[in-house]
């Protein structure tokens, strides 16, 4: 494997196989070029429109008509014209405050045999300066390992030349300014660390005043500016010293191409590079960016599991309170249909109230894990919550929260107690006098009704005598009187501590389905899922809006280095990845 393959593997893994097919494409169109391509930049208003004119007319070749030159920028894109055995590129000038269209021009330099970098008189400040020696020493197209052009395949240039003198005055004065002026630029070079890599600078007047513009049918003597001497001026103008350097360029177009395809791919990796740095910047943010999402899913799970539990609790005291209030409040004597309504009434208003509150905290909840940005990976967290907040929309009904069968479970294991109840109640509707004591002394029936009343044939046996003894003192009225004054306090008592004996074993009979009821309740059924399945949903729903774990990332990052170092070495490996 060549380094060229080892550096469009790692193109491919850090731009993708769109950007390396495109990149194939230009090259391709490049490498099929019968002829030496020369690329002219630089700054607009240099004259690089007028200089490429002028070079037409010396050849001969017609002037195509897109070639227009005026005072303000006139070239805005690529445009190639045939010069024999050469093709010029004028490109659109530099410094038009168009950031996308020079970033094009440095993009495309790569591709190119030679470049003509054309200059005002002014000079260049530091930027371009600065830019001008990426060429120079070759680290515009690979910092790693700059490779300077081949001999002659950088051309510098000062247009407009007759702006800082007139060549008409004194030619000689003219030359002399030129001379000064291009070795003021190879200082300005040198002084930056360009050494002798510094290429001749060539001082040209392409078009003197502007005296040919862009009119048709211009010739070569259209340029002249000495009138008694029609060629003078080409010992001035620099045009030819520039033609000739451009025609050596021609014969060389096998060697010029190997270096520009060297210097392509060399640019691609290095524009890999800063990608692949800019990828890593941007995955450190999106890791620093999934551990604070991820706290924060885990901050409102843990909420709400919190609220979960606190609901849990305060249904399980609302069902409670209903429950004792029931075993409290119902009679005695009420059948299963009312006791079961008497149920409903009191579990309605707290089981409504429980569920309004804590519905509405949920909701709350799940709309604050709603606001946050769709991760690449899992998509919305609107798309997994809202199912969730959408089914809590209706709020079930008692009947849904507490199905009939659990009603029924309730009544069955309360049946034992309301039965004894029942019973309790059945007795304390019998009135308590004197007719009670009189019938119980001879019917068995109301007999053993009061030896337990009295606690014992015994002592019904002294109640018996003393009647008769006050029988025989003819105060058998008043003993009756107050023997069932008497029994009917003791029964009364009885009676009420047994039917309070009746409740509480009634209560605690109810208060034993207690987690039956809120289960239940928490569950709901099959048609009308209750809170718990809401919950559950909940949680699913946060867990699928989790952004990927640290180890994904960290994966992620050790990929992209490892590609990094392979394009490093990729771009250090030989003289060239060819």
């Amino acid at each position: 494997m060549t380094p060229l393959d080892d550096l469009r593997g790692a193109l491919r893994e850090i731009a993708g196989q769109e950007w390396l097919d495109e990149a194939d494409a230009t090259w391709s169109q490049a490498e099929r070029r019968p002829t030496t391509a020369v690329a002219f930049i630089g700054p607009y208003d240099t004259g690089k429109t007028t200089l490429i004119r002028r070079l037409l007319v010396e050849e001969g070749l017609p002037v195509p008509g897109h070639l227009a030159v005026g005072a303000l920028p006139t070239t805005d894109r690529r445009t190639e014209v045939a010069a024999g055995d050469l093709v010029f590129i004028d490109f659109p000038g530099l410094g038009t405050g168009r950031g996308d269209q020079e970033q094009e021009t440095w993009q495309a330099l790569g591709a190119y045999d030679a470049v003509v970098f054309v200059v005002h008189p002014g000079l260049l400040d530091s930027a371009d300066l600065e830019r001008l020696l990426g060429l120079v020493d070759g680290s515009a197209f690979s910092p790693h390992r700059p490779r300077p052009p081949a001999d002659g395949a950088l051309l510098l240039v000062i247009g407009r030349a007759d702006l800082m003198r007139d060549p008409c005055h004194s030619p000689a004065g003219f030359r002399a300014a030129a001379d000064g002026k291009a070795a003021e630029l190879a200082e300005a070079l040198r002084s930056r660390g360009a050494g002798d890599a510094v290429p001749p600078v060539h001082t040209v007047v392409a078009d003197h005043s502007g005296m040919v513009g862009d009119r048709p049918g211009a010739r070569p003597d259209s340029y002249a500016f000495f009138p008694d001497a029609p060629d003078a001026h080409r010992e001035v103008d620099g045009i030819d010293g520039l033609r000739a350097a451009l025609r050596s360029l021609a014969p060389r177009r096998a060697e010029l191409r190997a270096r520009a395809c060297t210097r392509f791919w060399e640019q691609l990796g290095t524009a890999a590079l800063l990608r692949a740095d800019q990828q890593l910047k941007d995955l450190a943010a999106e890791s620093d960016a999934a551990d604070a999402e991820r706290d924060r899913l885990d901050g409102l799970a843990h909420r709400l599991d919190g609220l979960d539990q606190r609901a849990t609790g305060n249904l399980r005291a609302g069902v409670t309170d209903a429950l004792a209030s029931v075993a409290r409040s119902v009679p005695l004597d009420s059948d299963e249909e009312a006791v079961t309504a008497q149920l409903l009434a009191a579990l309605r208003t707290p089981v409504d109230v429980w569920l309004a509150s804590h519905i509405e905290r949920l909701r709350r909840l799940l709309a604050e894990a709603q606001a946050v940005a769709p991760t690449p990976e899992s998509g919305s967290p609107a798309d997994a919550l809202g199912p969730v907040t959408d089914a809590l929309r209706t709020t079930p009904g008692l009947q849904g929260l507490v199905p009939p069968h659990l009603v029924q479970g309730l009544l069955k294991g309360a049946g034992p107690a309301l039965s004894q109840a029942a019973d309790f109640a059945f007795r304390h509707r019998y009135k308590v006098g004197p007719e009670v004591v009189s019938t119980a002394i001879g019917h068995p029936t109301g007999r053993q009704y009061m030896t337990q009343l009295l606690d014992g044939e015994e002592k019904l046996n002294e109640a018996i005598d003393s009647l008769e003894t006050l029988k025989w003192l003819k105060r058998g009225a008043a003993a009756l009187q107050v023997l069932g004054t008497v029994g009917g306090g003791l029964l009364q008592r009885r009676q009420e501590k047994q039917a309070a004996e009746a409740r509480a074993r009634l209560r605690d009979t109810l208060l034993e389905r207690t987690d039956d009821v809120v289960r239940d309740i928490l569950n709901g059924t099959e048609d009308a899922p209750g809170w718990s399945d809401a919950i559950t949903r909940a949680h699913a729903a946060l867990a699928a809006c989790a952004p990927p774990s640290p180890d994904h990332f960290e994966a992620r990052r050790t990929a992209l280095s490892g590609t990094v170092e392979r394009l490093q070495r990729a771009l250090g490996a030989g003289d060239a990845p060819v």
